[in-house]
């Protein structure tokens, strides 16, 4: 899964704009938006903290440390949140398995098994 789909996907699940997740607005939602991105986009892609970043229009890679910083406390001390980003995690694997299945029907009909 590439960055873009994260964010993509992400913004999807929480019903919010991709376009006002990169924003510079620090609108809780949003923040709250991002960090859970930002976490998923690392752990993930397993890209460097300036891919990310760039990815969500940060300006550097402080900002994604800071993010997922808050991310791992909210995780620790918010249920709620920890509760959203579970279920975001969830939409995202599933899509993953998506993916991998409509992939494996391609490749099993390009090698004429089906």
């Amino acid at each position: 899964m590439e960055l873009h789909e994260i964010l993509e996907l992400g913004a999807d699940y929480l019903y919010l704009d991709q376009n006002r997740i990169t924003s510079p607005s620090r609108l809780r939602s949003l923040v709250d938006a991002r960090r859970m991105i930002a976490a998923e986009m690392y752990e993930r892609c397993q890209c460097t903290l300036q891919q990310v970043a760039e990815a969500l229009g940060r300006s550097n890679h402080t900002t994604i440390i800071s993010l997922l910083d808050g991310h791992k406390y909210f995780l620790k001390n918010n249920s709620e949140y920890r509760e959203k980003y579970r279920k975001m995690q969830n939409a995202l694997d599933r899509s993953m398995s998506n993916e991998m299945t409509e992939a494996g029907i391609i490749a099993a009909a390009n090698m004429g098994l089906i």
